[in-house]
């Protein structure tokens, strides 16, 4: 989409404000504005004429979910002069950045017909007004793409007009909008609040749990980049998002990482990504468990963390052989992800054994032959037995990948085949 068509489809996107007076029992008359969302209303330009799209350019009018405004102000007429007429909102703004720009974690986001601002009539300079400036700062809409001739439709969040400066990721802000914070660790919100660490470099958050979008680097700091938020770099959390996005799109089927990452770490992936782009990112999470040597955690530290090429070439000291590929995996895959995994020379070699027993009972039952003219009757039993045991493999690996129940099974269905149970 070309910047002008962009320009065209913020400035001209029909969101029309209008106004109400209420006076309820004992209070003063306050004057209510509220946004209404309307994608037919013809477009306009910035005097309300009715505007063309630009030959060569093309535009769509979405349909809002929220918008946020950085100034409202009633003015005379369309030729008033800017700040000339009545400012009934300036959307708080912040220097943090370098230039003053929004400060987003202060922004009102509403939803159509939801108020955005209530001011009391008297504090509301009496006159005429026939023209009302409303200039928008951030939208939330449902929009319809067509690239490489595929059509996608998603929810695109942006931010328009003025700078916006953003430093943190309003995490109770996000749950009270219908985020689910916690979900994937299993964590409550108001547990979290007294659990978590302050940020480095983020000294605006509203509350423990907040995070860092972008970080202002300090001067010894290696990355740096200039930004409309200063001069910095980008959170923790934000980069993977960021590159996740770029490489698999809105949404992708599988995460891996180890568990010590699932909170906070991919908590706040998917507050981010849903925040963006309308949902979250992944549809299957996967989280292995801690690796361990002879009982005891794994750690450059102590001297007992090694590379799969050393386990392969038996070069490290702990290691009292080599161990090949195959071996490595079949041992790995003797228990499930997501429990602990135990290194050590007396499991590798057992693994190495049980190997060797599958590869030479697949290999023994791919020789086998029923020889011609004999016929047999069907043992039912033995039937129904290895029927079991070809489902358990498949009910092993369909319980969240349990490679070590299948692998059982796998055993137990060959071992006639190698003369041990």
């Amino acid at each position: 989409m070309k910047k002008s068509c962009f320009i065209l489809l913020l400035l001209l996107t029909i969101v029309a404000p209008f106004f109400s007076c209420s006076e309820d029992e004992d209070d003063e008359p306050m004057l209510i504005i509220k946004f209404q969302f309307d994608p037919n209303q013809a477009r306009l330009n910035n005097l309300g004429q009715p505007s063309t799209i630009a030959l060569g350019n093309a535009a769509q009018s979405p349909i809002f979910n929220t918008i946020s405004a950085h100034y409202l102000e009633m003015a005379p007429n369309a030729n008033t002069l800017l700040g000339a007429g009545t400012i009934l909102y300036h959307a708080p703004e912040t220097t943090m950045g370098g230039a003053a720009a929004i400060d987003f974690s202060k922004s009102k986001i509403v939803s159509q017909g939801e108020t955005f601002i209530k001011i009391p009539l008297s504090q509301v300079t009496a006159g005429s007004y026939e023209w009302m400036r409303v200039s928008l700062s951030y939208q939330n809409y449902q929009i319809n793409v067509r690239n490489a001739g595929v059509d996608y439709a998603g929810t695109l969040a942006s931010f328009v007009g003025f700078k916006t400066y953003i430093t943190s990721f309003d995490i109770e802000l996000y749950n009270k909008q219908g985020g689910d914070y916690g979900n994937l660790s299993g964590r409550i919100l108001d547990d979290l609040l007294t659990e978590t660490r302050d940020l480095d470099g983020v000294g605006e958050k509203k509350s423990p749990l907040d995070f860092a979008l972008w970080k202002k680097a300090s001067p010894e700091h290696i990355m740096r980049w200039n930004s409309p938020w200063g001069e910095g770099f980008p959170g923790w959390h934000l980069e993977c998002t960021c590159m996740s996005h770029k490489y698999l799109g809105n949404k992708f089927d599988i995460h891996g990482g180890g568990m010590d990452l699932k909170f906070p770490h991919n908590e706040c992936e998917i507050a981010q990504a849903t925040a963006a782009y309308g949902e979250a990112p992944v549809r299957y999470w996967m989280h292995t468990n801690m690796l361990t040597v002879n009982g005891q955690k794994m750690s450059k530290s102590l001297g007992n963390s090694f590379l799969p090429s050393e386990l392969f070439a038996g070069s490290h000291a702990l290691l009292e052989q080599a161990y090949s590929p195959m071996t490595v995996r079949f041992f790995m895959l003797q228990s499930q992800y997501r429990s602990t995994l135990d290194f050590s020379n007396d499991a590798l070699k057992a693994a190495q054994k049980g190997y060797k027993k599958i590869a030479n009972g697949l290999r023994i039952i791919k020789k086998l032959k029923y020889p011609a003219g004999i016929s047999v009757n069907a043992d039912a039993a033995q039937e129904k037995e290895i029927n079991d045991a070809f489902q358990g493999c498949y009910d092993g690996m369909n319980d969240d990948l349990n490679t070590a129940v299948a692998i059982a099974h796998l055993l137990y269905f060959i071992s006639p085949c190698i003369g041990y149970c």
